[in-house]
């Protein structure tokens, strides 16, 4: 296990490098990378400074990525322990909310970002765990990659790969991950699992324009007030292919799809899902569970198994009869049920895609 510091500042962190490559995962007898293994040799990154044991005195972030960073990767690693409750150094007040994206990207926020804090800069994640951290906003991982107000096809762009968000909380936006800003990230192969919100996005939270990718994805027993899996606000428009929403749970209502609300004259929240299942998502009070829908948002589903009903080309509300992998099991009706999408090779498993499931040549 490695921390920031040995001393007790808060302020220190694991700083990620311009074109700089950080590997986990060694036994410590490896002489190439493909050797390695990072699942039955996990390297710790903790944050967990002062008293140990007691998160109120933890590191506010564990791994940065700031300050224009590019081509910095982080593979193979644990990263734990993070307690995001310090200072805004912007304009946005305190807490892990901001209300304008000028307060956003003003200055830093010490209260989001406990586990990842991509500020003005993008790392490319792979093959890592985030998990026990806490913050206003985005307690697993925050992305702020903009650089200027509006965004540019020039701004820097998270990578996940491979990577599991789980067991991690924020008191105001996005357990698991928190978007803003013009901030699109590319998830691949990635797992929320068990994320905890007090108020919107348990697993994920979007706002200000934030329209993520996500490819073959997994998104299950996360909890919110509101947004339990996935929220959209302030026109965030995500592409999800191949993603699975299992058991996640909303006080209020939009246990996995959630699209609220975005400014006058402005574009809605509305979310594509291409092969997607939505099964078993609950809201303890009387709200929509699958798909949450404010003003004039339009979320699209096809060929997607959703339980609550939704429109869309080949969508059905048969159970999936997923196994505990949350693979397609025997009779499935999820099997050879979707619809083939270009550069997809291979599914959350490894296994290649297309596949033809049933094996009857279709």
């Amino acid at each position: 296990t490695y921390k920031p510091t040995t001393a007790t500042s808060r302020f220190a962190w694991f700083l990620l490098r311009s074109n700089v490559a950080v590997y986990g995962g060694f036994a410590g007898t490896e002489t190439n990378l493909a050797q390695r293994n990072w699942i039955a040799h996990p390297t710790v990154l903790s944050g967990d400074i002062g008293s140990v044991g007691v998160a109120t005195d933890n590191c506010y972030h564990v791994v940065a990525c700031v300050s224009n960073t590019v081509g910095a990767v982080l593979d193979g690693f644990t990263i734990r322990d993070g307690y995001a409750n310090g200072p805004n150094h912007g304009t946005g007040g305190g807490g892990g909310n901001s209300t304008s994206p000028d307060a956003v990207m003003s200055g830093i926020n010490h209260g989001t970002g406990a586990g990842l804090l991509n500020f003005r800069a993008a790392a490319w994640v792979r093959r890592c765990v985030f998990t026990n951290h806490y913050a206003g906003k985005g307690g697993g991982a925050y992305n702020m990659c903009s650089t200027n107000i509006g965004g540019s096809a020039l701004n820097p762009v998270p990578v996940f790969e491979d990577v599991t968000f789980a067991g991690n909380h924020a008191t105001a936006r996005g357990g698991g991950v928190s978007d803003d800003t013009w901030t699109h990230p590319r998830f691949v192969n990635c797992r929320f699992l068990g994320n905890t919100c007090d108020a919107k996005g348990g697993g994920l939270y979007n706002d200000f324009s934030c329209s993520p990718s996500f490819t073959n994805c997994l998104f299950a027993g996360n909890y919110a007030l509101q947004a339990a899996a996935l929220g959209n606000d302030g026109s965030s428009s995500p592409l999800l292919v191949n993603c699975v929403f299992f058991d996640n749970e909303a006080w209020d209502q939009g246990a996995a799809v959630y699209n609220g609300s975005h400014g006058v004259g402005a574009a809605g929240n509305n979310p594509v899902l291409i092969n997607c299942v939505l099964w078993s998502n609950r809201v303890t009070t009387a709200g929509p569970a699958d798909f949450t829908t404010w003003h004039d948002n339009d979320p699209q589903a096809t060929h997607s198994i959703v339980e609550s009903s939704w429109p869309g080309a080949g969508n059905l509300t048969n159970h999936p009869l997923l196994d505990a992998g949350f693979r397609p099991a025997a009779g499935s009706p999820c099997v050879d049920a979707g619809t083939n999408v270009a550069g997809l090779a291979s599914d959350l498993d490894g296994v290649p895609r297309p596949l033809d499931g049933d094996d009857n040549g279709l």
